[in-house]
């Protein structure tokens, strides 16, 4: 792979990772699972806040394949309004087919009035690490790694 084929996978990386939270965040589920290898493993494991927020540990956890990671972003956040924000893009491509990236991430969730959670809004703070493979020639993210740093919760009739 010559230095412009490279960079162009960059490129094409970063649009994958724009149609990913636009797709999250207009709640288009089959889009959202587009943009993933049919095997893909979310994984959640590590956004641990230290926080007393056990009531949402049951959204954070291990997912794997492209329809159950589109069903679990559903339900948790089906009825909630989010805005997702992937920054400082850190990505390499190992090969034509291969490609490793990290990814700041801003996130802001706002639940619905009836949800489940005595939380309104939460606002979150980490990074992604993702693998990439090419499928077809499409550039899919393989695996993800979501890491929360900090996470902001306003709990409700604080907001």
């Amino acid at each position: 792979m010559d230095d412009i084929q490279r960079l162009i996978a960059v490129e094409e990386i970063k649009r994958l990772k724009s149609r990913y939270f636009r797709a999250l965040d207009k709640k288009d589920w089959d889009a959202f699972a587009a943009n993933f290898t049919d095997d893909i493993i979310f994984d959640f494991t590590e956004s641990d806040t230290g926080q007393d927020v056990d009531e949402l540990v049951q959204h954070v956890y291990r997912v794997e394949g492209a329809k159950e990671a589109a069903a679990w972003a559903r339900d948790a956040l089906g009825d909630a309004v989010t805005s997702h924000h992937g920054h400082m893009p850190d990505i390499d491509v190992l090969d034509d087919e291969s490609a490793i990236g990290t990814w700041s991430l801003n996130d802001q969730i706002w639940f619905p009035p009836g949800s489940e959670f005595r939380f309104s809004k939460l606002e979150g703070y980490g990074h992604y690490e993702e693998t990439y493979k090419r499928v077809d020639g499409a550039w899919k993210v393989a695996s993800a790694k979501f890491i929360r740093h900090h996470a902001v919760w306003t709990v409700r009739g604080d907001d």
